[in-house]
């Protein structure tokens, strides 16, 4: 049998009202952040640039480039530089043929992709989700092992990330 407990802000903690006592659970001094999800998604770090390229031959021929913000072995998010004029029509299932980019550990990464996500920052900034589609066994390896990288350094108590 479960028991619905309520509860309110106290002193930076959660005052839990459950008669016949009440119990202060104070608030940790850090939160390690838990995801959901089937695949661990590393944050880029702010000091790395990796440049991906995204080409896609039907409808239309397009090229776009962009900067990778964060990664994990079914996707990635990347950022779009574009002015007004060269926005591009871009749409939620959208396939391209190549996602390319290297990563920092100098293994070059090509395979489709298929746009599960887009947000417009600003006039300038545009930040799609793209989910792999057909990655090989040595590429999804080399990503492995690199998102591994990345887990480790966030992971680690100091949270310095040295350079790639």
């Amino acid at each position: 049998m479960s028991k619905i407990i309520g509860f309110i802000f106290l002193d930076y903690g959660r005052h839990y009202n459950s008669p016949p006592h009440d119990v202060i659970i104070p608030f940790p001094e850090r939160v390690r952040y838990l995801q959901r999800r089937s695949a661990y998604r590393a944050v880029i770090p702010a000091h790395t640039f990796i440049r991906v390229t995204l080409i896609a031959q039907q409808p239309k021929p397009t090229f776009l480039s962009g900067q990778l913000l964060d990664l994990s072995i079914t996707g990635c998010q990347l950022q779009l530089i574009t002015t007004p004029a060269e926005h591009p029509a871009l749409a939620v299932g959208d396939i391209f043929d190549h996602v390319q980019f290297i990563t920092p550990t100098d293994h070059p990464i090509d395979c489709q992709g298929e746009i599960r996500q887009v947000s417009i920052k600003d006039q300038q900034h545009i930040n799609i989700g793209i989910m792999f589609l057909q990655l090989s066994g040595l590429n999804q390896r080399y990503l492995q092992l690199y998102v591994n990288q990345l887990q480790r350094w966030a992971n680690r108590e100091d949270e310095v990330v040295p350079d790639a």
